[in-house]
């Protein structure tokens, strides 16, 4: 009987030994499933936190890189304009009711002056910041300030002119030239929409900004460089100055 005793205690011994390990085992699969999900979300979480400051570090060095440019000269081109002017000054209103208009000189006179006006675009890049840059994983788009338009020079032809002036009258003085001159400067400003000048300035700043944009990853026909609008008459002229 005691070592049958002996037998049964040591069977028990066991059965609690055995019961005690699964017990044990289910605590750590628990624990287990427990802190694996905060692990995987931890390290989303991490990886969120790397990936997004990179897409913005992109844009940021590019605005640097773009601003270290200061001035981007985009274009140049000269306009070659014919002023003239006639001369036939008249008076014109109403005598008595009727209608008057008469010269008040005799004869009249006229002149033709070539006149070539050298003009310059470019773009101010201090200002240029993230607000410029769009950026998507298959696109990317510039937009570019305004640009700026110089009257960098004014030559009048002076071999070119030709005036026709009555006998009765006195030739064009080189006051009144240069003031006509000045005009058809004038002129150009007002009309600069027509002279292509910022097609022409977009497409060159393009292909000045292209292999900086392209250094990001992007792929030629995944760019766009533009400006914020169409410009008017109005705006060259505000943008417009005289060196």
């Amino acid at each position: 009987m005691k070592i049958k005793h002996i037998f049964i205690s040591q069977q028990l011994i066991r059965h609690i030994t055995y019961r005690s390990a699964l017990y044990v085992l289910g605590l750590v699969c628990a624990f287990w499933l427990l802190v694996t999900p905060m692990g995987c979300h931890k390290r989303d979480a991490q990886t969120n936190e790397v990936q997004a400051p990179t897409a913005a570090d992109s844009v940021r060095r590019l605005v640097m890189t773009v601003r270290s440019s200061a001035r981007l000269y985009v274009t140049e081109m000269q306009v070659h304009k014919l002023v003239t002017n006639t001369d036939e000054p008249v008076l014109t209103g109403q005598v008595l009711g009727m209608p008057v208009n008469m010269p008040t000189r005799i004869g009249k006179r006229r002149v033709l002056i070539p006149l070539d006006v050298t003009i310059k675009a470019y773009i101010d890049l201090q200002h240029f910041d993230e607000r410029n840059v769009e950026r998507t994983d298959s696109t990317l788009i510039v937009t570019l300030p305004d640009p700026q338009v110089v009257i960098t020079a004014s030559k009048i032809d002076n071999k070119g002119i030709r005036q026709y002036v009555d006998m009765a009258r006195s030739r064009y003085t080189d006051a009144e030239i240069t003031a006509f001159a000045r005009q058809g400067e004038d002129s150009i400003a007002r009309h600069m929409a027509h002279y292509g000048i910022e097609r022409e300035a977009q497409r060159s700043a393009a292909n000045q900004l292209l292999p900086l944009l392209q250094q990001m990853g992007y792929k030629e026909g995944q760019i766009t460089v533009r400006f914020k609008k169409t410009f008017t008459d109005n705006d060259f002229v505000r943008m417009t100055r005289r060196q």
